[in-house]
């Protein structure tokens, strides 16, 4: 028996976690499920934005997307009543009578559950990461051009095998490198394909490139930041309650972002509007759908992957975007070309590389990883 304090991640259940290739799998799963969601996402997003049914409120609809995370409080709402309705006549284990002392068998390889509290807290951590992160690309994209922007956002790769090689969720083998820089050039292939179609219609110059493609970057750090930052504080979907987490996240969301509605309004930079039709409607509804369950899904897919999967995961809504278009041209968001051909099958190829090498059971002893109790960085 090896003794292990309260709240930290034994280095043996790190190990196996690392070597459980079912595990893998299924967050393999979940992943590739939550780039299809994304992807219809993006498609309904596109068809805001167009026809007759136009309806461009980014930050509202960012806003009411995030604010389905709050319903994920309610399963925990009422477990608490169900408690509290029995009188807390429960049974106490030795871990609740004497918590400091308790031991945990290496066969057993449990992690000790993050309290609510602590919760609330890396809740917290991520909702701010997770904020600058999609603020930072919207600026972006108003600043600088949309290829700009989505090459150097792809620079999160980068920034997450950086960063999770410092906290030691992830390791620089050439396996992981090779994959970063693979599907960056495929996204950069891609975005310069878009670029130069764009360049034979007549379009506004970019109004701050400079300070845009500084955004750009920062958004990219802040995504490597907040999905590293989950998996060391987590790392693993038995250490915490995703949902109590997400919960968390709308609720402060909703909460701390009521007041920049006025501002955008009074402003002109987002008039506040409701959807004008009932399609506008439909269609917001259902990507609110879609954010509820596909963020639940893109949580549970890291913790049982690993940072690097999930961030090449985000770019495989390029294939499968280009896939669509080609088998259906009434969907198509732009000309399918032979460069954006090749960004695809990079990006995919880089994606496939890593998954393998994922399944692989590794040999190497795990670092240790320090998640700390006091919920900080």
């Amino acid at each position: 028996m090896e003794a292990v304090a309260v709240g930290e991640v034994p280095k043996a259940s790190l190990s196996a976690w690392r070597k459980d290739p079912t595990r893998y799998i299924t967050g393999l799963i979940y992943l590739l499920i939550v780039v299809v969601l994304w992807t219809v996402s993006n498609f309904i997003t596109a068809a805001l934005e167009a026809g007759s049914d136009t309806y461009n409120k980014p930050f509202l609809i960012t806003y009411l997307n995030t604010s389905t995370f709050t319903l994920y409080l309610l399963p925990s709402l009422l477990k608490h009543r169900k408690a509290s309705s029995r009188g807390h006549y429960e049974a106490i284990s030795h871990a609740d009578i004497d918590p400091h002392a308790c031991s945990q068998s290496v066969e057993s390889q449990s992690l000790a559950k993050l309290t609510v509290r602590e919760t609330a807290i890396v809740s917290a951590w991520w909702s701010i990461g997770w904020f600058l992160a999609n603020f930072m690309i919207t600026l972006s994209l108003a600043m600088t051009s949309v290829s700009s922007a989505v090459i150097l956002s792809a620079t999160s790769g980068f920034f997450t095998l950086a960063l999770g090689s410092v906290f030691g969720v992830e390791k620089p083998t050439r396996t992981n490198i090779s994959s970063v820089l693979l599907s960056f050039l495929g996204v950069v292939l891609v975005a310069r394909s878009d670029s130069s179609q764009t360049e034979e219609i007549s379009v506004p110059l970019p109004s701050h490139p400079i300070w845009g493609d500084l955004a750009a970057i920062i958004s990219a750090l802040c995504y490597g930041g907040y999905v590293v930052l989950l998996k060391v504080k987590l790392v693993d979907e038995d250490r915490a309650d995703s949902m109590l987490m997400l919960g968390f996240a709308g609720l402060y969301q909703t909460v701390a972002l009521i007041p920049v509605f006025p501002i955008l309004h009074w402003t002109g930079l987002e008039r506040f509007q409701l959807p004008p039709t009932r399609r506008a409607w439909l269609l917001c509804l259902a990507n609110m759908s879609i954010t509820f369950a596909s963020d639940y899904l893109y949580i549970l897919a890291l913790l049982k992957t690993s940072p690097m999967l999930v961030t090449l995961g985000l770019s495989m809504t390029i294939p499968l975007t280009l896939a669509i278009s080609i088998v259906d041209p009434a969907l198509s968001v732009g000309t399918v070309t032979f460069l954006s051909l090749i960004g695809a099958s990079m990006v995919l190829g880089a994606f496939v590389l890593l998954s393998w090498e994922g399944t692989k059971e590794d040999e190497q002893a795990s670092p240790p990883i320090d998640t700390g109790r006091e919920g900080g960085l």
